[in-house]
């Protein structure tokens, strides 16, 4: 795309940087060198260019044709991203959205209004989408718009700044969860500019380079911190506004951040001038710790979850700390912290897990199992809402699907579950569930045409199950790689089974599929586990009702990933693998079946 570039896009840097502090005042070459972070040599080059170029005047102040481009440039509207769910900053978002955070009694999106209309914007868009209804109150007060962002619990920002494309000419564009102690936002801004903090960023992809300007981050380079601050200026921003609309309807970008846009049309590097700020003056609230650093007395740090642990622990408010949101599971959302010497894990179940997940039944498992070896400690669950504390398991990680020695590991304590004489008191039963499952789409029908020609496949595989199923065991039924932990090395190396949300009264066969399907393992890998776990003992039986139970389960959590998928929540390959499971093992179940009769 042609852009006519007009005078000031060929302006330098300094050039630029120079002409911003000569409109406030006239400066000495001195204080210039300064605010501009560069040697007097820099300046006094700087300042004859714009001389020579008839930007400023022989007294260094601004020139009518300066004064023109400030006028056609200068800042004209806002964006306020503000519809994002903030998954770091549990338990915080557990009440209330990020940008409604007080900061030293002062929310942070009202704060970012005020230092707006300070600099003369008062066409202020807020793209909401979390608890949209909690800034209706703004319109009024301020008198801002609100956008509603219908995509925020599955698209990244990118989808809410294509909401306000057309008004993205001499804008701002805000993140709603920064607090900035000095007022960034300008009457006479009038070229394009992203803010970046002093503090070091190993994740950025770009860093201020030795000449003051954006560079990409290679060779293991440590990025700048990227702030979300910027302001798009004259013609930069109609090409600008084009990408974010080209990327709307990319799907391979609609889970980046809007910077990417800048990033990846080379615009942040190419036109835009770093502005550079100290870490501690702008300030991205991403977690609760975020928080308490900047405002330890915030009322927003005494919340219901930090109240909860401090009374089911016996601890204060200013004992639980150190609290650290970890990777977004597939169920629930979740955050270590220390309190007293101790580490643990507090879980917070997701987005409708309330519609798939028995709590009483869980609580009671819990209750059951409480004394097994290879089980984490738990030291509250509420079997209301399934809010847990657990132990942290130190140093942990997963096991690994493709490690057979450790596969072994896994089946062995799956044995030792398996030889329990305790019952969960409650049967998991999997065609029953999978028709649950689907009953929770509404009227939404299946993602995949074939469904309804699949499911009555798997259904013909219930009365054979029916009929040579095992004896009933309790079983952990969520039985994947990513659920045995293994804690500590050499000697002090243990192997613990976590997360018993589905756990209840089954076949063990099935825990065995649920790993299988989990691991997305080929089907030499599968019979290769169902040996391993019958330790050579293999029957045609066996292998009917074992591939019988991979369907099963594939159709269980491809259903599964559906109800998910329609509240926003997005599993991707794994759930088109599910389905692949059912459909292929349907029909290899069924050729067993067959040798049985023969």
């Amino acid at each position: 795309m042609f852009i006519k570039y007009t005078d000031v896009n060929l302006m330098n840097i300094f050039e630029k940087q120079a002409s911003f502090y000569l409109l406030q005042e006239v400066y000495t070459q001195r204080e210039l060198a300064q605010k501009m972070s560069c040697s007097l040599g820099t300046v006094n080059k700087t300042l004859k260019s714009l001389m020579d170029d008839t930007w400023i005047q022989a007294d260094r102040r601004p020139t009518s044709k300066l004064l023109r481009h400030v006028d056609a440039n200068r800042p004209a509207s806002a964006v306020i991203l503000a519809a994002g769910f903030g998954v770091r900053s549990v338990p915080l978002n557990m009440t209330t959205s990020k940008p409604l955070i007080e900061v030293n009694g002062e929310r942070l999106i009202e704060r970012l209004i005020k230092q707006l209309h300070q600099a003369g914007v008062k066409n202020i868009s807020v793209v909401v989408g979390f608890m949209k209804g909690r800034f209706e109150y703004l319109i009024d007060k301020y008198d801002v718009k609100l956008v509603f962002n219908s995509e925020y619990k599955r698209l990244n920002n990118i989808w809410s700044l294509g909401l306000v494309s057309n008004q993205l000419k001499n804008c701002y564009i805000v993140p709603g969860d920064v607090w900035l102690e000095k007022n960034p936002f300008s009457r006479k801004d009038f070229y394009s500019w992203y803010m970046v903090g002093t503090k070091s960023d190993p994740y950025s992809p770009v860093r201020v380079g030795r000449g003051g300007e954006f560079v990409l981050s290679k060779d293991s380079r440590i990025g700048s911190q990227m702030i979300g601050i910027a302001y798009v200026a004259g013609d930069i921003a109609t090409r600008f506004a084009d990408e974010v609309r080209l990327a709307m309807h990319d799907s391979a970008r609609l889970n980046r951040f809007w910077e990417d846009v800048l990033i990846q049309k080379s615009l942040l590097i190419e036109t835009f001038v770093p502005y550079i700020v100290p870490e501690e003056k702008a300030i991205d609230i991403n977690t609760y710790e975020d928080l308490r650093l900047i405002d330890e007395r915030s009322t927003h740090l005494n919340s219901s979850i930090i109240k909860l642990i401090s009374d089911v622990l016996g601890v204060k408010y200013d004992e639980v700390e150190n609290i650290v949101p970890l990777k977004k599971g597939m169920t629930n959302r979740s955050f270590s912290f220390a309190a007293r010497g101790r580490k643990y894990i507090m879980r917070i179940p997701g987005e409708g897990t309330g519609q798939l997940i028995n709590r009483k039944n869980e609580a009671n498992v819990y209750r059951v199992i409480k004394n097994f070896p290879f089980v984490e400690t738990v030291d509250y669950i509420n079997p209301e809402n399934g809010y847990k504390i657990s132990e942290f398991l130190e140093g942990a990680r997963n096991s690994k699907p493709q490690d057979r020695l450790e596969v072994q590991q896994c089946l062995g304590i799956l044995r030792k579950l398996h030889a329990q004489t305790v019952r969960a008191g409650v049967r998991f039963e999997l065609f029953e569930q999978i028709e649950f499952y689907e009953s929770l789409w509404g009227l939404q029908p299946s993602v995949f045409e074939d469904y309804a020609e699949i499911k009555n496949r798997v259904s013909q595989l219930e009365p054979f199950i029916l009929e040579h199923k095992n004896a009933d065991v309790l079983c952990h039924i969520d039985a994947n790689f990513d659920n045995f932990v293994y804690t500590g090395s050499g000697n002090n190396r243990r192997l613990k089974l976590i997360d018993w949300e589905y756990a209840g009264d089954q076949d063990p066969l099935v825990d065995i599929a649920m790993f299988a399907i989990y691991a997305d393992y080929s089907k030499e890998q599968i019979d290769w586990l169902l040996d391993a776990y019958l330790e050579g003992n293999v029957t045609v039986r066996d292998r009917a009702l074992f591939y019988s139970y991979i369907s099963a389960c594939g159709l269980l959590w491809s259903n599964w990933c559906q109800y998910k998928q329609n509240l926003g929540v997005e599993f991707g390959e794994y759930f088109m693998q599910q389905y692949r499971f059912a459909k292929e093992y349907s029909k290899r179940a069924m050729r067993e079946i067959e040798k049985m009769g023969d």
